[in-house]
């Protein structure tokens, strides 16, 4: 009988461990594994429409879950954040040159979220883009040396998007050494496309010996005096500042549809001068001193105005001709 207890004894522990060994803790069951997602994407410096990577910058993130992780923009703006916790937070970023901004970010999977950064101060140089004066660029004179024909600028009053924004725009049919443009503290935003090239505060070139296309500083890079050229469809300004509204800013002008000898004064009073690439090279025939400026003639508004639409005339069909 005791044999048969401690028998049927030890079927009922054994049965009891062999239930044991399913059974669930007494806490519940094991917690998943967390679950972790990843941020990528890129920092950039937006203004309007012009886009530039920003290498460098440097990303925290400062509360949740992932406070502390940190990573750092490539030289193509490029980040990276792994194995984050789905959570919400708010990254810092910071770079030198830019204010530093908080940006929130709720993250449920992975994802993609580039951060833009404005500039600490004005620009300069710039390239590419729509500016609002005083703030993104200062106001003045700014030189640029374009990588191509083609330069579209506009000075305008407003950022509406209409042609009524516009004080005054230029597109520049030739290639030339270098262009000017004067942008006024009264100016609400500058607009330049890529065939401009990069815009600076200083002159791309120093003194001229003669005087090859493009836009040019008097008594700077150009000396005042008589020049000549020979070439046909030439155009030339004498300029008496960089603003290009109307013809305000034109004291004499020319155009020579066909190739003859061509012959101007350049004042010292001059504040610039602008011949395209259909003129060549201009060469000094005399100097002109300071004292002797009012030899260089001024023209009536008419006859500047008839140069000019013959000029653009002649550009027009060169255009239409070409498939501009």
């Amino acid at each position: 009988m005791h044999r048969l207890l401690v028998c049927l004894c030890g079927v009922v522990i054994a049965a009891a461990c062999d239930r044991g060994s399913t059974m669930e803790s007494p806490t519940g069951p094991n917690p998943p594994a967390p679950i972790t997602a990843n941020l990528s994407g890129r920092v950039t410096e937006i203004v309007a429409s012009a886009v530039s990577p920003i290498g460098g910058a440097l990303l925290t993130i400062e509360d949740g879950g992932n406070a502390g992780k940190t990573a750092t923009t490539n030289a193509n703006g490029e980040y990276s954040l792994s194995a984050l916790r789905r959570d919400a937070f708010s990254v810092t970023v910071s770079a030198s040159g830019y204010l530093t901004t908080a940006f929130p970010i709720d993250l449920r999977g992975d994802m993609t979220r580039d951060f833009p950064l404005s500039p600490s101060t004005p620009r300069t140089p710039f390239g590419t883009g729509l500016f609002r004066v005083g703030t993104e660029i200062l106001a003045g004179r700014y030189f640029s040396d374009p990588p191509q024909s083609g330069c579209y600028w506009e000075r305008q009053r407003s950022s509406g998007g209409i042609s009524a924004d516009i004080i005054a725009n230029r597109f520049v049919t030739y290639d030339g050494m270098q262009y000017i443009v004067d942008i006024l503290s009264s100016d609400v935003a500058f607009k330049t496309d890529a065939k401009c090239g990069t815009w600076f505060d200083s002159p791309r070139h120093g003194a001229q010996s003669s005087i090859p296309p493009g836009i040019w500083l008097v008594g700077i890079q150009i000396q005042p005096g008589t020049y000549q050229t020979s070439a046909a469809g030439c155009y030339w300004e004498r300029l008496r500042h960089f603003q290009y509204q109307g013809v305000s800013g034109v004291i004499a002008n020319g155009f020579s549809a066909a190739a003859k000898p061509q012959t101007v004064t350049i004042a010292a009073s001059d504040a610039g001068f602008s011949n395209d690439a259909k003129c060549g090279t201009w060469t000094q025939a005399s100097a002109l001193s300071a004292l002797s400026s009012d030899a260089a003639a001024t023209q009536s508004v008419a006859d500047i105005e008839r140069h000019r639409a013959l000029y653009e005339q002649a550009v027009g069909e060169r255009r239409g001709r070409f498939g501009r």
